[in-house]
């Protein structure tokens, strides 16, 4: 079975290959200015994980902190339904959810769509941990993962037919999250994080899963 890195590494060939060098040239800026600047950094290692409350794909309320109370949490932060990337790295968490389920450990993945579209995304590759809707952002906010787009990058995403006002909540729309992976202890503290402004880069869900257990071991 290929490593999402490498299948991730498949799709960014494939999607260079189509798209004009100028247009490449714009979104590898806006990456490079996301990375200096001081948006998006992350919650820390050692941090507290802020609680919170979000409704799932069914509409029921999902919180941290009851999670917990079965053992660490791996927690995902995705940008959408629309993005390529993220549809890859929650399929890749489902394939290895047997094991996750095996070891005690819960998967949570959240995006700041709206409840439909992570209806869309659960249904989509028939996923069996939780999705979650921070539909205001509030949940991103906390774990200081939120960036706005820039107006020019805004642009590119428009002639490739992507409009976040129809994904997220109309207000302020053209903000997300950078991908970001948490493993979380039961006690409610940041164990280990991986974010990463360049969002064709995710953590390998066998990473995330070895380093639950030996939190859960510890």
């Amino acid at each position: 079975m290929r490593t999402l890195t490498e299948t991730l590494e498949q799709a960014v060939a494939q999607s260079m290959s189509k798209i004009p060098k100028e247009v490449l040239e714009v979104m590898q800026r806006a990456t490079h200015e996301l990375a200096d600047s001081d948006m998006g950094k992350g919650l820390k290692v050692g941090d507290s994980a802020p609680d919170f409350t979000l409704k799932n794909a069914v509409g029921k309320e999902v919180s941290l902190s009851d999670k917990l109370k079965n053992g660490s949490v791996v927690l995902v932060f995705y940008r959408g339904e629309w993005c390529p990337y993220c549809n890859l790295e929650l399929k890749a968490y489902q394939e290895l959810a047997p094991e996750f389920k095996e070891k005690g450990v819960e998967v949570i993945a959240i995006s700041p769509e709206t409840p439909d579209h992570t209806v869309s995304m659960q249904q989509k590759h028939d996923l069996t941990y939780e999705v979650l809707s921070d539909s205001t952002k509030q949940v991103i906010k906390d774990y200081q993962l939120l960036f706005d787009l820039p107006d020019y990058l805004i642009e590119v995403y428009e002639k490739f037919g992507i409009d976040l006002t129809q994904f997220n909540a109309k207000e302020n729309a053209w903000s997300l999250p950078v991908p970001a992976t948490y493993v979380i202890s039961q006690e409610g503290k940041i164990a280990y994080v991986e974010a990463n402004p360049d969002y064709t880069k995710r953590l390998e869900p066998k990473e995330a899963l070895e380093t639950a257990v030996k939190v859960k071991q510890a």
